[in-house]
């Protein structure tokens, strides 16, 4: 005969064991028996400061030269090995600013890089001073603002002169290259053009200063005797007198003077560039003389 209380003690025992267990099977399930020995992927914990800003810009410092062309680039850059940061540089769009104001833009490359290309006739318009100037480059992550800063350093352009054609009087006589002499008090004109030259492309350097130099070989000095501007092709003229003042190296060359001048330019934006020349004069009180032929028999007496 089963005794009760015994019997319901066991009863007590095996229902307490079964919600016992229930229990933990419900807070920790088991685990498949084909998983056993598998081992879960951590879930990736992304910090706040890299969700928020994944990557840095770093801008190239570039040179350029004045109105000339050039390249200007950047580079996000990942701020940790996360695949979150490395995938985040690629496919944004990055705007660049020069001082400020927006000059252009492109998409990131698959490593980061974004460039823009400042052609001549662009930089032409934007017109960008000799100096140092401020680059700019900025895009967004998730709402926020990335940028980054670089320099800008745009030399001077080194102009030239092209000579066109002189308006020359009636000349006296000849000097021992075949060269034209004249008699003092005689006037001609110069007409040039002032260049700014890229590669195999030239334009004009319009409405600027050009001084008229005239050139004292005896003492080296030099001295502005007009200044006149260039037209909207890049032209000028300049008429010359030829006076005594203007003479030197007499009788270094037979007894001719020299009357020796220059074309030159320099502002904020170009370097300095010179053109010279010279013309044989007879001094003043003298003319040429007919038997000064070449060879010079007796260069002394090619001016009395």
């Amino acid at each position: 005969m089963i005794n009760l209380k015994y019997f319901t003690l066991a009863v007590f025992i095996f229902c307490l064991i079964s919600l016992i267990s229930f229990g933990w099977s419900a807070e920790n399930p088991r685990v498949p028996s084909s998983a056993v020995g598998i081992t879960a992927a951590p879930k990736q914990v992304i910090p706040l400061n890299i969700a928020i800003k994944p990557f840095d810009i770093k801008v190239g410092d570039s040179t350029s030269i004045y109105l000339h062309g050039f390249v200007q680039c950047a580079r996000l850059m990942p701020r940790n090995d996360s695949q979150y940061a490395k995938d985040a540089i690629s496919g944004k769009t990055v705007s660049f600013s020069f001082d400020d104001k927006f000059v252009g833009g492109g998409t990131s490359a698959y490593d980061g890089s974004v460039c823009i290309d400042i052609s001549k006739n662009y930089s032409r318009q934007l017109n960008l001073q000799a100096g140092i100037h401020t680059i700019k480059a900025h895009t967004t992550h998730e709402g926020h603002v990335i940028e980054g800063y670089g320099k800008l350093t745009v030399q001077k352009g080194t102009p030239i002169f092209e000579l066109q054609d002189f308006i020359m009087p009636g000349y006296i006589g000849v000097d021992i290259a075949g060269g034209p002499v004249y008699a003092s008090g005689q006037t001609f004109t110069v007409r040039a053009i002032l260049w700014d030259v890229e590669f195999y492309d030239k334009y004009p350097i319009t409405h600027v200063n050009v001084n008229c130099v005239s050139i004292n070989e005896d003492t080296g000095s030099t001295k502005i005797i007009k200044t006149v501007q260039t037209n909207n092709q890049g032209g000028f003229e300049w008429s010359i007198t030829l006076t005594p003042d203007l003479f030197s190296g007499c009788k270094i060359f037979c007894n001719f003077c020299d009357a020796h001048f220059a074309v030159s330019f320099e502002n904020q934006n170009y370097n300095k560039s010179d053109r010279e020349f010279l013309e044989r004069v007879c001094p003043t009180g003298t003319q040429y003389s007919k038997n000064c032929t070449f060879p010079y028999n007796n260069c002394d007496s090619c001016c009395k």
